[in-house]
């Protein structure tokens, strides 16, 4: 009745066959059937137990019976949840009403008559003690130890009250029944110098009402060093211990152990005051005893160490730390920012004003709505992509000024918890986190709290605060922080109130200002599974055993390289939910410009700048590096690569692995080359790998529902290059023509459009060809018998260039072909296969590409015409006799004709009837391909 899993065997028992009834009078059990066992029958049965009745004592017996096979945790989780429910912090309160007195002190009170014999309490006290085993006969035994005519003499009721009260603090403390009789044996103690000094009940009744116990610990309880008739020796300082004589010494001593948690020991500390007696040892002698001589002297190693830490402790010099004045403190960006993530240095922050405002959107949203649970926005995307700079810049924005303002911001890298830690008690690790955050932001400085003394904060360790929070309970303090960790922070829920509380008193923190937590680095925590499943079936990681733990209702944002929702079985985790932010992407050509120019490094060229922005596909870290080379020919394009190579090399070591796996690293080139969708939980086609894993390494960059691989991943390894090549070359493929040799190109003389227009034919007929081999690669199926819709190959939300592509479908198994020698330029009257064919050949040709495609209709096989345009599109002007089946034909073709221009998609105004006319028949239409060719910028360099 006194511990909490004592309290939570009951509950978590169930109700029994044979309920208390409490209609019953006659105190038996109930067996009228018609009973619904409830809350109220064991309210009911609670008072009764305390009562001594017998009945009520058989079946609490018989549900801790049927409770034996649960585990801790279970019953501990019943125990939660009653309170939860009930929406009280103590038990005890619950039952008996008055939360402003001790549990003890209460079951006095409902026990024993308010003026009565040292007997009667006494009995009263054996009954509340009845389900402790062992506490009965040591109330009996220490009590009967006093000398006769000192037992109760003006005492009475009030003693009761004060030794059921101190021995339920342990028990709460979950304290041994072994240290709870040596709680006992010291009250008894004092109570008899009491006794011997004449003191009055209504000095008791003082040190008992002054008790207010709390969550998390007592806010100021009696002791026996707290009786005006017995010294306290724990707060003598090094000089006052110094000038003990030979008589004190073995009282210090013996406080100290008992303080540090010897009390069940009674040989120990008896044979520590025995020694230091015989020894005669002074106060200045004991200052100077060292643990070996202490062992020579006959005291126990335990009591030994407790000793010389101490002594260690006292003759430590106590720095005063200034009082903490919110208004003098200039580097608060420091404490709350800079010394806790990697990234210290302001970067341009470029393209990533849709993902900031969703971020702030969703996080306003979690704090707003009520759910059963805590609630976490998860961002993932790969190293490099600039997470840190984003929560830098999150921490700043003003929709969070006030919570950082007053310390309720919580940036924390997960970097920090050692790994050796990870395997901790999820709440150790969570109280932990906050006092971690709490030294951060007040380092060097003390803040003074409900009137308490001063609590001095300094930076501290990450596995030194969870050693202090293990040891809270048994070791002695060493400063103003650790009594205030003992004493207010012992349980979570005690810790997550002492946050507001502190940051209430040193910034004037308003009960309205959230709590927010920032975590980076999360897949530190998600990678550390635990070898539990949810409830659904999904694997449990320390990441949601944290971050479960925090309240629910308090902004929590997280980002990481790993996909916390990929695999989960449903919306939700067992204890955590969990939304999804948008994923950063790598940046534009235009962007990464400004960036050059914000992160004011090196300064390139518009040409070189170009040459290598291709290589970096766009992602910061390279970038970065590119802006930070040094030497004469810093600014130059081989430079940048140079250090871009270096940075590859040195932060995507996981990267490299997926391109010496030939069948991995073409889907990857070629997904990246035509902007196939890729989502983190598909697979890459043709293999078993997820997305998620790819990006997670770093070898492909999520970017707008698709995929980038900076060509610097694979461009400058031949053994890579050739495989590529030559895999695609069986398949009619031109790995030239996909993705052009940018650096090859500049070596040539002529620029401009006559240059651009085969290359620009090439990166468009390959890339169907490809988008078409993905397909069947991803549905593992045979090419050559497989007709996919072409609105499928080419993706466009333009209504009347789909409604151009929906009669269609198309086969392109025989990948590209580019007919040569003279008369056999490829028109619409040629013979129609499975190729695209590409008359790139032909100077003159009268159409640049026919795409073979097969009506859904009819199955009849036809051509689609192609003028390939990069740049600016032709007008009716442009397009003469490009309706016609040849130029030397005159009739009007009945093919579909489009116009591929890298500028514009779907309908063209024309003033010319004819073009007019055709584009309404649905035979003519614009076409981009921007959604189907990555790099639309790298004949901009030509």
């Amino acid at each position: 009745r006194q511990d909490p899993l004592r309290r939570a065997d009951l509950l978590a028992a169930g109700p029994v066959e044979d309920a208390w009834c409490p209609a019953d009078s006659s105190s038996s059990m109930c067996t009228c059937g018609d009973c619904e066992p409830a809350k109220s029958d064991w309210e009911d049965l609670q008072a009764a137990v305390l009562a001594g009745d017998t009945k009520a004592l058989q079946v609490a017996d018989a549900a801790m019976a049927q409770a034996k096979s649960r585990t801790d945790a279970e019953r501990m989780e019943a125990l939660e949840r009653l309170l939860q429910e009930e929406s009280v912090e103590d038990w005890w309160s619950l039952q008996l009403g008055a939360p402003t007195k001790s549990r003890g002190w209460q079951a006095c009170d409902a026990t024993v008559p308010a003026v009565g014999s040292g007997q009667e309490s006494l009995v009263a006290a054996q009954d509340f003690a009845r389900g402790v085993p062992g506490l009965k006969d040591s109330i009996l035994a220490q009590f009967s130890e006093l000398p006769a005519g000192q037992q109760w003499p003006g005492l009475g009721d009030t003693c009761i009250g004060l030794v059921v009260a101190e021995a339920d603090r342990v028990l709460e403390d979950n304290g041994t029944v072994k240290e709870t009789k040596a709680v006992l044996r010291r009250w008894s103690s004092t109570w008899a110098k009491a006794t011997k000094k004449g003191l009055e009940e209504d000095s008791h009744k003082a040190q008992v009402t002054s008790w207010h116990p709390g969550r998390g610990g007592v806010a100021s309880r009696a002791s026996p060093q707290q009786d005006s008739g017995a010294e306290d020796w724990l707060a003598k300082s090094c000089e006052e211990v110094e000038g003990f004589k030979k008589a004190q010494v073995p009282s210090w001593a013996e406080a100290v152990l008992i303080d540090g948690g010897l009390e069940a020991d009674d040989e120990f500390i008896q044979r520590t005051v025995t020694a230091l007696r015989q020894q005669g040892v002074t106060g200045k002698s004991l200052l100077e005893l060292t643990l070996d001589e202490q062992i020579a002297a006959g005291i126990p190693l335990g009591p030994a160490k407790l000793l010389t830490k101490k002594i260690q402790l006292l003759q430590e010099p106590q720095v005063e730390l200034p009082r903490f004045n919110a208004a003098d403190l200039s580097d608060l960006e420091d404490r709350f920012l800079n010394r806790r993530i990697n990234n210290k240095n302001e970067r341009p922050f470029e393209e990533r004003e849709a993902v900031v405002e969703s971020v702030v959107e969703q996080m306003e949203e979690i704090q707003r709505k009520q759910t059963n649970k805590p609630t976490v926005l998860a961002l993932y995307s790969p190293r490099g992509t600039g997470k840190t700079s984003l929560i830098r810049h999150l921490a700043k924005v003003s929709n969070f000024s006030e919570s950082r303002r007053c310390g309720r911001l919580l940036v924390f890298d997960a970097l920090t918890i050692p790994p050796t830690l990870l395997r901790k008690d999820p709440d150790l690790l969570v109280s932990a986190i906050i006092l971690w955050h709490l030294c951060q932001i007040f380092d060097g400085y003390s803040v003074e709290v409900s009137q308490g003394p001063p609590i001095g904060f300094q930076t501290t360790r990450f596995s030194d605060l969870v050693n202090i929070l293990e040891s809270s309970r048994s070791s002695p303090a060493v400063n103003s922080f650790e009594a205030w960790v003992r004493l207010r922070c012992r349980i979570k829920e005690a810790v997550f109130e002492q946050w507001l509380l502190v940051t209430a008193a040193a910034f004037n923190a308003t009960p309205a200002c959230p709590c927010l937590l920032f975590l980076d680095q999360a897949e530190l925590l998600v990678n550390r599974k635990v070898d539990e499943l949810s409830q659904h079936r999904g694997q449990k990681s320390v990441f949601t055993q944290i971050l479960s733990r925090f309240p629910q209702g308090l902004g929590m944002f997280s980002a990481g390289t790993v996909n916390i929702l990929q695999d989960r079985p449903s919306d939700e985790y067992t204890m955590l939910k969990v939304q999804k932010a948008p994923a950063l992407e790598p940046l534009s050509l235009q962007a990464a410009r400004r960036a050059m120019k914000g992160w004011r490094g090196t300064q390139y060229q518009e040409e070189e700048f170009n040459k290598f922005f291709l290589f970096s596909a766009g992602v910061p870290r390279l970038l970065e590096a590119a802006f930070q080379t040094r030497g004469e020919l810093a600014s130059t394009a081989q430079v940048a690569l140079n250090a871009m190579s270096n940075e590859f090399e040195s932060s995507y070591a996981d990267a490299a692995p997926y391109f010496a796996e030939p069948k991995v690293a073409l889907s990857l080139v070629l997904c990246s080359a035509v902007r196939w969708p890729a989502e983190g939980n598909q697979f890459v086609p043709g293999t078993s790998l997820r997305w998620s894993d790819i990006f997670r390494a770093g070898a492909a960059f999520p970017n707008n529902k698709s995929v980038l691989v900076p060509r610097l991943w694979w461009c400058k390894d031949t053994n890579i290059k050739d495989a590529l090549q030559n895999d695609l070359k069986q398949r009619n493929i031109s790995l030239e023509g996909l993705l052009p040799d940018l650096l090859e190109l500049l070596k040539g003389q002529e620029r401009g459009a006559t240059e651009r227009g085969p290359l620009w034919e090439g990166l468009v007929a390959n890339s169907l060809a490809v988008r078409f081999r993905l397909h069947c690669v991803a549905r593992n199926l045979s090419p050559e018998v497989t007709w996919v819709p072409f609105s499928e190959i080419y993706p466009t939300e333009d209504p009347h260039l789909r409604a151009v592509l929906e009669p269609f479908e198309v086969c392109w198994s025989d990948g590209v072909e580019y007919p040569s020698g003279q008369g056999n330029e490829a028109t619409v009257m040629s013979d129609v296969g499975k190729a695209i064919k590409s008359n790139r050949n032909f100077a003159t040709a009268h159409h640049d590409l026919l795409i073979p495609v097969r009506r859904k209709a009819t199955g009849k096989l036809e051509f689609i015409a192609a003028q390939c345009r990069y740049g600016k599109k032709k007008d009716a002007g442009g397009l003469k006799l490009q309706d016609k089946a040849k130029k030397d034909n005159f009739e009007d073709m009945q093919n579909v004709l489009l116009q591929i221009c890298s500028e514009s998609e779907g309908w063209q105004s024309f003033t010319n009837k004819t073009w007019a006319r055709r584009q309404e028949e649905k035979k003519y239409s614009l076409m981009s391909c921007e959604t189907i060719i990555a790099q639309l910028d790298v004949l901009k360099l030509l």
